[in-house]
Order: structure tokens, then C-alpha cells, then sequence
């Protein structure tokens, strides 16, 4: 197959070609398909789209002699591993090349940089069929790390080697290390950092161990999986780990068992505007490597091969269909009715607003519309009176929805009180306005501080005058406010006939404590929402 073939075919599989140089192809991949990180994975998909080889990729593993003890000191550590052994692989110079890229480029997307996972694969014949996996105080950790010539500890690694020192914030705050020894004290590693010199794999290694220890026991597996898969089609023989949990519940890894969907075929050709039967639509499964079987004329049974962990619902198989199926194959067709879409006015409004503070030399910043009582509140000397609370929250740093922009803005000041004065943001986003006895409401809102030495509320005043002469609002009057949160006799609010629509002044020396901003902060918000209906009328 020439080149030019190989790039038509590549887009079918999600492949885009970025660059060919010489008999190198450059591939950036969609984020679902980490099964295909490393050429091997990329030549099994292509290998069943173009029907050389259909259906999912098999491998036969038998239980090897590596047992892995895992103790209970890595329960509020790393919890979770997952291993696996590859015997007999002939590695080259390549062949490590992709082995390595793999590792790397699971890391840095579905491994969250090593946060969720990491990865090890090590010289199965250094170290005994007996691993332990125990979490173990920094002090007492020494071996030489890989590409070093020194014993170090765990505060060494973490403080004098490149690994070291980029992923050092993922446990440089625990009390125990993890780390994966064997029987006779010889370390394989300290994950998720980096491996020993000891168990390095080089050209001449034939047999392979590899383990992934994580925070999602589901995640650890699926990463296992895809690393024995991909690597088993340079050859070798598989064999299944014996793990052991402080807990004692035992598992077999890698897990070889597909997973079994039922595809409902009536579903899938109303969501791609086909009417394709069970018998094409069984092949075009097979096509993007699974196992298809059709139970009777409306359904099909799916077996999706362990390595595919992006298949989490229905759609995801429907998608494989209309992959196999092509895109270009679909027919266009006109929509029933015809209608013309527009940007809807609170859009409008938004954008000119932002050029509005871009132009008196505002930076944007954006701030999760979940707060919590103590940003949007304490600090803020108010009540939490008509405050949304979530009553199941996952987190207390986010449990509140917030009414108004300014406390986040003045939060992100006090993460920036290194930064050159004077500091002007803005945020243009949405809160959530709610009033007893009525329902609660969506509203836009346009927020903006100033953060300076000399900043006073002239210099606030200004800006909303300028920005609603900007705007074309007419009809409005400012009076003098009292809000906890400002200086009173510093502080104002600006109304139409109907309503308030916007607050400004200079922020309370106590809200400033609280937020430990040194220099005084004068502040604007205008409800865009109610700006909006005034301009209307």
C-alpha cells in the first residue's frame, strides 16, 4: 500500500494526517481512542476497516508464577494496580521507540498526566515472581533512579531528578510514597514518578513486566489493557498476574473479558437517517472491530474487546457504524422546515460589552458559576439570604451557585497579588437571581475591578458612564447605596425607571482583609439581563 492510499484510508478510523516525511507519517488522533496511541493500534483499526482482518483482536494468556501483594498502606495513597506480563517480545530499537511513545502519550491524555495513572513496564527477568506494592515513608526509599548512578530517597528523586521535579505535586504532599519492590528489596519503581535503573528495559530484554496503579480502579484496568493488547501484536506470549488486596479480594489481570452490548437496530438507523438491516449493519460492527452477532431482526449482540474503552453507551457503537459506514456515503438532506438562525440578543450584548472593557484595557477572566458560602459571603461581609445551595454536593469548595461576579473576581486577585500593578479584570458570565416566592432565574452579568494604589471611585463612575453611553442606554439615574460589601458614601447604584441595574464603588477595607488584597479595589457589576428588557422598551 503506497502512501497516498494509507492518508485516504487513515481519516476513516479518525485519523488526521498532519505530516508525511519520507516514509513517516505524522497522525493527530481523536481523544477517545487511546487504543490507538502507538502504531499498533492504529494498524489494528486500519487492518479491519479495510476487512484484511475483521472483527476484535484475540489473545490467549495463561496464569503466569508473578503473584503482587498489595498492602494496606496503599489504600488512601494509590489504591488501585493493575499488571500484566508479555514473555518472549524481540524488541528493536523501533519497537521500544513505540513502546515508550505509548507510555508517554497514555500519560499525558487518558492517565491525566500521571494524576489518575501511571505506567511502568520493567525487565521481567531483574526481579522475582514475588512483587509487592506498599506505600512507604519518603526516608526509607532508596534505589537509583532511571538514568541515574546514585541511590537517592524519596525526597531526593522528588527534588533532583527531571521526573522528579515535574510530578512531584501528585505526592509530594503525602506522608508514604507508593512503591513497587519485589521480595528482595530490588525497587521497580515509585509511582507515579519513575522507575529504578535496576529493572531497565533495553533491546536485549525479552520478557516484560508491566503494571498501571491509579485512583480508578477502571481506568487502571482499561490502561492494562490496551498496553498488553497493543504490545502482543509485536509478538509474545501474554500471561495473567495474581494480585492480592490488603482486604483479601484477589483479581487476575489483564482483564481478557469483552464486554457485551445490545445494539438496538431500529435506534441506530433512526439516529443516522438510514434503514440499513441486521446482516449490514452486523458487518460494518465487525468492520470497526468488534464481535456482532444479530439475536434477531431488531437487535444485535455486541462483544466489544477490553481494549476499546471509550464504548460506553449505545451511540458509541452507532458511531462505529457510521464510521465503517462513511460519512461521505450519507445522503444530504433539506430540512422539513426552513428557518433562519440568528445570534440571540444577550449574545450581542455580551460581545459588545467585552469589547466595550477590552478597550479601556480590561484582561477577561472566566470563574466557575459554582462558588461556596465563604467566598460569596463571609468574605464578603453579606448574608446568604436567597442563595442557591446544592443540597448533595461532591465538593464544599463548590456548593453554592452565585449571584454575583464580584467575589469571584476578587478571589482571583488575591491569587495574583505578585502581579504588576495596576491589575483590571472583567468577567462577562452567568448567575443565578433568586427572590422569595418566585422561580429562580438565569442572568448575565457584566463585572469588572480595578485593583491599584490610587483607585477611587471616579475612576469606577467613568467606566459604567462610558459604557452605557456606549450601549445607547438612556433614561437612567445613579443614587448613593448601601452594601456591606462597599464603602458607605463610596458606593452607588445605577437605576432605570423599573429597575436596578447596575452597583459600583469602592470595596470595604474589610472585604480586602479578608481577601488579603494590600491595595484598595474599586468594583462595577451591571445585570445585562435587565439592561436588556430596559433598552427593549
Amino acid at each position: 500500500m503506497t502512501l497516498g492510499e494509507l492518508e485516504v484510508y487513515l481519516p476513516s478510523i479518525k485519523c488526521e494526517v498532519k505530516a508525511t516525511i519520507g516514509d513517516e507519517i505524522t497522525l493527530e488522533l481523536n481523544s477517545d481512542r487511546p487504543d490507538m496511541l502507538s502504531v499498533e493500534g492504529v494498524v489494528r483499526a486500519l487492518r479491519s476497516f479495510m476487512e484484511m482482518k475483521t472483527g476484535p483482536q484475540k489473545i490467549m494468556a495463561k496464569k503466569g508464577p508473578v503473584n503482587v501483594k498489595v498492602l494496606a498502606s496503599t489504600e488512601k495513597v494509590r489504591p488501585f494496580i493493575a499488571c500484566s506480563i508479555l514473555r518472549g517480545i524481540k524488541l528493536s530499537d523501533e519497537i521500544v521507540r513505540q513502546m515508550m511513545q505509548l507510555q508517554e502519550k497514555l500519560h499525558e491524555t487518558y492517565c491525566r498526566n500521571r494524576r489518575k495513572a501511571s505506567i511502568g513496564i520493567y525487565d521481567l527477568d531483574r526481579v522475582s515472581p514475588n512483587i509487592i506494592y506498599e506505600a512507604v515513608s519518603p526516608g526509607k526509599i532508596s534505589f537509583v533512579p532511571l538514568d541515574a548512578n546514585e541511590k537517592m530517597s524519596g525526597t531526593e528523586i522528588l527534588e533532583r531528578t527531571d521526573k522528579g521535579i515535574r510530578y512531584a505535586p501528585i505526592i509530594k504532599q503525602l506522608r508514604v510514597y507508593p512503591l513497587l519492590r519485589d521480595e528482595n528489596g530490588i525497587v521497580l519503581s515509585m509511582p507515579p514518578i519513575l522507575n529504578s535503573e535496576d529493572t531497565r528495559v533495553t533491546s536485549l530484554t525479552e520478557d516484560l513486566f508491566i503494571d498501571v496503579t491509579g485512583l480508578d480502579e477502571r481506568l487502571v484496568n482499561s490502561v492494562n489493557n490496551i498496553l498488553i493488547y497493543n504490545l502482543a501484536l509485536r509478538g509474545g506470549n501474554p500471561e495473567i498476574v495474581s494480585i492480592k488486596y490488603s482486604t483479601g479480594r484477589k483479581i487476575a489481570t489483564p482483564l481478557l473479558k469483552p464486554t457485551e452490548m445490545t445494539m438496538n437496530i431500529d435506534y441506530a438507523n433512526q439516529t443516522l437517517g438510514l434503514s440499513m438491516g441486521a446482516g449490514s449493519m452486523t458487518r460494518l460492527l465487525r468492520r470497526a472491530g468488534h464481535s456482532a452477532k444479530p439475536i434477531d431482526g431488531r437487535k444485535i449482540r455486541v462483544l466489544i474487546p477490553p481494549y476499546r474503552c471509550d464504548i460506553l453507551h449505545q451511540i458509541d457503537l452507532v458511531e462505529d457504524v457510521v464510521m465503517s459506514y462513511g460519512f461521505n456515503n450519507l445522503t444530504p438532506e433539506l430540512p422539513s422546515t426552513a428557518t433562519v438562525g440568528k445570534e440571540l440578543a444577550i449574545s450581542t450584548l455580551t460581545r459588545t460589552a467585552r469589547e466595550i472593557m477590552v478597550g479601556f484595557a480590561f484582561q477577561e477572566v472566566l470563574n466557575y458559576i459554582l462558588s461556596n458560602k465563604n467566598i460569596l459571603c463571609t468574605k464578603m461581609k453579606r448574608e446568604a439570604d436567597n442563595l442557591i445551595e446544592i443540597s448533595n454536593p461532591m465538593s464544599m469548595e463548590y456548593h453554592m451557585l452565585r449571584d454575583s461576579l464580584i467575589p469571584g473576581l476578587l478571589n482571583y486577585l488575591s491569587f495574583n497579588r505578585h502581579v504588576q500593578y495596576p491589575q483590571k479584570i472583567f468577567e462577562c458570565g452567568d448567575v443565578i437571581g433568586y427572590a422569595p416566592k418566585s422561580s429562580p432565574r438565569t442572568l448575565r452579568k457584566l463585572a469588572a475591578v480595578i485593583c491599584n494604589y490610587k483607585a477611587s471611585f471616579e475612576e469606577v463612575q467613568s467606566i459604567a458612564y462610558t459604557t452605557f453611553k456606549t450601549l445607547n442606554l438612556k433614561h437612567w439615574s445613579i443614587e448613593g447605596s448601601h452594601h456591606p460589601s462597599f464603602i458607605d458614601g463610596r458606593s452607588a447604584q445605577i437605576r432605570t425607571e423599573d429597575a436596578e441595574i447596575a452597583i459600583l464603588g469602592e470595596i470595604h477595607p474589610e472585604v480586602l482583609k479578608n481577601f488579603e488584597l494590600e491595595n484598595p479595589v474599586v468594583a462595577l457589576e451591571i445585570n445585562m439581563t435587565e439592561l436588556l428588557t430596559q433598552s427593549e422598551e
